[in-house]
């Protein structure tokens, strides 16, 4: 079966299921310079890599966006979602926007089915809703299914700017301990639960260039008991995180 797909710079779209059922899959190189965003309904890559050591992905460095979608499951069982272990973005990576439910799919059993830390390249300006975040939804008889989380790393490459993180873009990832902000980065503002329920989460630092965290940005993240603040910061900090904080840092000089 099909192990390495290259899909070139020019096109446009994906069919629908046009990768259905590749388990062989091993290795995507995505260099779709613009694509359309897919739908709910495309599940280009649904059951993609489950026979063997899983999927890697790259994008190429002169891919602007990854479509809303492009990596969503098409059901909520666990054997319709691709095997994903790791993404990469190369070098110089012209990427502005990661499209909603772009990377929202996990087994609910396996969390080795997803990769466990990535870096969002310099490039990045939007991050939409639920991008990153575990899926839930209901099975066929109306079980309420939660997918594994397996984000335990996540990086913003320092000259990042972003105007907002989406809602519920990182939400879930209760497993995920590292969050590296750069104080270089731009980070305009912190969308509605984009953070919301990431449990292991310690410490958070709030660049200089954040203007706004959105109400339950950071909701249920009881791990919290660190954050910085970048000089320059002024805005309140909303009060939901407040009730675990043990030391809130200035990084200014007033």
């Amino acid at each position: 079966g099909l192990t390495s797909l290259t899909i070139p710079q020019n096109v446009k779209s994906l069919g629908k299921s046009a990768f259905y059922n590749c388990t062989s899959l091993t290795m995507i190189n995505f260099n779709a310079t613009a694509m359309d965003d897919l739908s709910s309904s495309n599940y280009v890559f649904a059951n993609a890599g489950q026979n063997g050591t899983g999927i890697k992905v790259s994008f190429g460095a002169n891919v602007t966006k990854v479509p809303a979608y492009l990596f969503a499951p098409y059901s909520s069982s666990s054997s319709y979602s691709p095997k994903i272990v790791n993404v990469d973005f190369k070098t110089g990576s012209a990427c502005q926007s990661i499209g909603a439910y772009a990377f929202a799919t996990y087994d609910r059993y396996d969390a080795s089915y997803y990769f466990t830390e990535i870096t969002i390249p310099a490039s990045v300006e939007t991050i939409g809703a639920y991008a990153f975040s575990p899926f839930e939804d209901y099975d066929y008889y109306g079980t309420f299914l939660t997918y594994q989380p397996a984000l335990t790393t996540l990086e913003f490459a320092s000259g990042v700017n972003i105007g907002v993180i989406g809602d519920y873009a990182f939400a879930n990832q209760t497993v995920l301990k590292n969050l590296g902000i750069s104080e270089y980065a731009v980070i305009t503002e912190f969308g509605p639960y984009c953070f919301a329920n990431d449990s292991e989460l310690t410490e958070i630092f709030i660049p200089k260039s954040t203007q706004a965290i959105s109400d339950h940005a950071f909701a249920q993240c009881s791990g919290v008991s660190n954050i910085e603040f970048a000089e320059g910061d002024s805005f309140v900090l909303p009060e939901e995180v407040g009730g675990t904080i043990e030391e809130i840092y200035y990084n200014g000089s007033d």
